[in-house]
């Protein structure tokens, strides 16, 4: 009897505890070498001009993130241009964080391209060089998640729908994880394999 007591309260209190934090919420925090990564996959990125040979962007980096758009720093190149062979430089973008609910993915979103500097690039060549990066980081960075949310589990998957906000916090992208007392039963159904509204 009184080992059963105990589980009894080992129980409640682990369920009232998960309870205070889903309501409360708790931080998750995503640090940028984790974007890198995610991004590195679709690298290097290769695309032909039209006045000139090809586009290549060959590595991101993020800066350390602070405030309310990411910081980034893409290395690219450019090849078969008239008269100067093959030039480097840097693009620095900013970009927002996009969370989405449904798939559990965080993406990068609205993309600025903040500064081009790459040496030895023609001025008539300049307005087609930015056009063409724009594309090209969009492409790179809109389009495929930087974070997944797993659901291995029916609980880590339910609290897909508890993500409260995603901020720039301390060099680190921070998830919070909470939720309404609503998002509270919908997690505490997921968990006990019931459908919502049951």
């Amino acid at each position: 009897m009184g080992i059963l007591l105990l589980t009894f309260t080992v129980l409640a209190v682990a369920v009232i505890a998960l309870a205070a934090l889903v309501i409360v919420g708790f931080p998750v925090r995503v640090t940028p070498g984790v974007i890198e990564r995610a991004l590195a996959v679709k690298l290097p990125v290769k695309k032909p001009l039209k006045w000139a040979g090809e586009l290549q962007i060959p590595s991101i980096h993020l800066d350390s993130p602070e405030g309310e758009r990411l910081a980034v720093r893409i290395d690219v190149a450019v090849t078969g241009l008239p008269a100067a062979g093959s030039i480097s430089g840097k693009v620095d973008v900013s970009a927002v964080i996009r969370w989405d609910d449904a798939a559990g993915e965080m993406f990068l979103g609205q993309t600025k391209l903040e500064r081009l500097s790459v040496d030895g690039l023609p001025d008539p060549f300049l307005a087609p060089m930015r056009e063409a990066v724009t594309v090209a980081v969009r492409e790179v960075l809109e389009a495929h998640p930087v974070w997944r949310l797993e659901s291995r589990t029916k609980a880590l998957g339910a609290t897909r729908a508890l993500i409260r906000d995603v901020r720039i916090r301390g060099g680190c992208l921070e998830l919070r994880v909470g939720g309404s007392t609503e998002a509270l039963v919908q997690f505490g159904r997921a968990l006990l394999g019931r459908p919502p509204g049951q």
